[in-house]
């Protein structure tokens, strides 16, 4: 896999989750959650790209939306943890990471390459997940929950 397509799967994983953390502190609406993105991390955000994702997050019951129509000059439609979601946030984040840490270390610690190259303090540094993997291990985290 060439290196620039592999970046862009470590974007798109880690892009699911910036949404849900925004998002966390209380309801935003897609261009809110595009602005917050851009001001506080490195991640290129627009709206052909931030659209389809809220979409699918509301289908996968990570998000829920409503419509606010008396606030500005057009209706706008915010978005906003499912309470299911809100109160499992943290174990998700934990458990996505946990995952992560666990693949990679029984990938790479395991193959040719010199183990101090690789981990440190026997973790890896690995940064991210592909967005399907996200959303799985999410979505699982969250049904997980009680």
């Amino acid at each position: 896999m060439p290196l620039e397509t592999w970046q862009e799967q470590l974007r798109r994983g880690s892009l699911d989750l910036a949404i849900l953390l925004t998002v966390s502190a209380g309801p935003r609406y897609g261009l809110a959650i595009i602005q917050h993105l851009e001001a506080f991390t490195d991640l290129i955000v627009t709206e052909g790209t931030i659209y389809p994702i809220l979409g699918r997050l509301t289908r996968d019951g990570l998000l829920d939306s409503y419509w606010v129509e008396d606030e500005a000059p057009h209706p706008r439609k915010y978005y906003r943890l499912t309470r299911q979601v809100a109160r499992c946030l943290t174990d998700m984040k934990s458990k996505c990471s946990l995952q992560v840490v666990r693949t990679a270390a029984k990938v790479q610690c395991r193959s040719e390459v010199s183990a101090s190259d690789i981990c440190a303090n026997g973790s890896p540094r690995v940064a991210s997940r592909t967005s399907s993997s996200v959303s799985a291990a999410l979505n699982e985290s969250a049904s997980n929950c009680h």
